[in-house]
């Protein structure tokens, strides 16, 4: 019912935009633009008992524009909404989704002074956030400062990273991916900005969530970036401080030294532990916090070829004394028969699994068509004593033809041999339409 109304709301301030837009006093000229995305993404079943299909399938339909007059350039609407189906479903899960990214008013007062209302999209120090409500920004320019006020109410966005990667995701990810945020919790934030030119960017922002009018998640967070310095160092920061427990949840450290102008050493140091809202399940358990240092050099060769070699290791928290380890080597050569080449390899090994990665990728750019073509070879064990390895190879090629510059349209096809899966084969279809 609640999501009900906000479309009505929200229906009806397309329509009010639409006629103050059409009366002049917004937009005199209106010009309206934007684009259709069109996903359709396949493979076979991972699990056909429990998705009771042989075959997945997802369709994607996204459509997204902005309404707005260049001559006023004050205020804008902008839309981005997606139609979604899969050909699987189970129980309590239906297969037809609609979703309504984000849909606002935009107007800037002042150069200095801008408003949004609507359903927005917060993406700072925090990670994602979807909410319905409103932001405001205004800007002190002698001052270098920049002031984001936001506020509203949080939609549910579990879907958000429906296609992300574990691998890939912060600790303040998994807050999203595991403990959706809850359809009807209140957020507001303060986010600021200061820049001292040739120096170095700070960004400060703290963020409050609650639901049922208590404290459910409470943060302040801190990013800094400097400019490289006398060419050879440049240093960046990122931390989020939990307010409710008095701990960090996440922090990086790093420092990119420039030995030369053709060789490059990053170092960094990163910390995450996992943050379970104030009342849910999950906070009856102690969180365990891991630490991983990350070194990498690179090479540059000459002005087509560069080797990147690192080293990474995790340490996982006291409680359970484990140590991860990871070494790879990439050779890079951006002009080889015409080719992008990027050769990786990379040995894995630790408590959750040991692995030697292989993976080559070629890619070519012509004028209407952008090929890409690759495979690998993987050694692996991840039982529970790391007793023999298994053999997996892949294979993946497809490319991407530009018909015009509105115009284009995506193909990949994969090949994946691993015997943990059932599925061998995925692929992907998408087409692109801007106006």
């Amino acid at each position: 019912m609640i999501m009900l109304n906000i479309y009505k709301i929200l229906f009806v301030g397309v329509l009010t935009v639409l006629y103050i837009g059409s009366t002049g006093i917004l937009w005199a000229k209106p010009v309206l633009r934007g684009g259709l995305d069109t996903t359709f993404y396949g493979a076979s079943a991972e699990n056909p008992g429990f998705t009771k299909s042989n075959f997945n399938g997802i369709f994607h339909q996204n459509a997204h524009a902005k309404i707005y007059d260049p001559e006023k350039n004050k205020g804008s609407f902008n839309v981005n909404t997606r139609i979604s189906y899969q050909t699987y479903s189970f129980e309590g899960m239906d297969p037809l989704d609609v979703q309504l990214f984000y849909g606002y008013f935009e107007y800037q007062f002042t150069d200095n002074f801008g408003m949004r209302i609507g359903r927005l999209i917060d993406f700072q120090n925090l990670g994602l956030t979807y909410f319905d409500g409103a932001s405001f920004e205004f800007k002190i320019p002698k001052a270098n400062l920049d002031f984001h006020i936001y506020g509203g109410y949080i939609l549910n966005d579990d879907y958000i990273l429906k296609e992300a990667e574990i691998s890939s995701l912060s600790s303040l990810d998994y807050r999203n991916m595991v403990l959706p945020q809850r359809e009807g919790d209140y957020i507001e934030g303060v986010d600021v900005s200061y820049k001292l030119p040739k120096v170095a960017i700070l960004n400060l922002e703290w963020q409050a969530r609650q639901n049922n009018a208590a404290m459910a998640e409470h943060y302040l967070s801190a990013d800094l970036e400097t400019v490289t310095y006398l060419k050879i160092l440049k240093t960046y920061a990122y931390g989020v401080f939990d307010l409710i427990d008095l701990m960090p949840a996440q922090t990086l450290e790093g420092f990119q030294i420039s030995v030369t102008e053709s060789l490059h050493l990053f170092l960094e140091h990163e910390y995450f532990r996992p943050v379970f809202l104030q009342d849910s399940y999950w906070s009856m358990f102690p969180p365990l916090a891991n630490n991983e240092v990350r070194a990498k050099l690179l090479y540059l060769l000459s002005k087509y070829f560069s080797v990147e070699a690192g080293y990474g290791g995790i340490f996982y928290a006291p409680e359970k004394s484990e140590i991860g380890h990871s070494v790879f080597l990439s050779l890079i050569h951006n002009r080889l028969a015409g080719f992008k080449v990027r050769l990786d390899t990379e040995y894995i090994t630790g408590p959750l699994d040991n692995r030697f990665r292989n993976m080559l990728l070629l890619t070519k750019d012509l004028k209407f068509l952008f090929l890409i073509l690759g495979g690998g070879l993987e050694y692996y064990n991840v039982d529970e004593y790391h007793t023999g390895y298994k053999t997996a190879y892949f294979l993946s090629g497809g490319g991407e033809i530009r018909f015009s510059k509105k115009f284009d349209t995506t193909l990949l096809v994969e090949y994946y041999s691993n015997p943990r899966y059932v599925y061998n084969v995925k692929g992907l279809i998408k087409g692109r339409y801007r106006f």
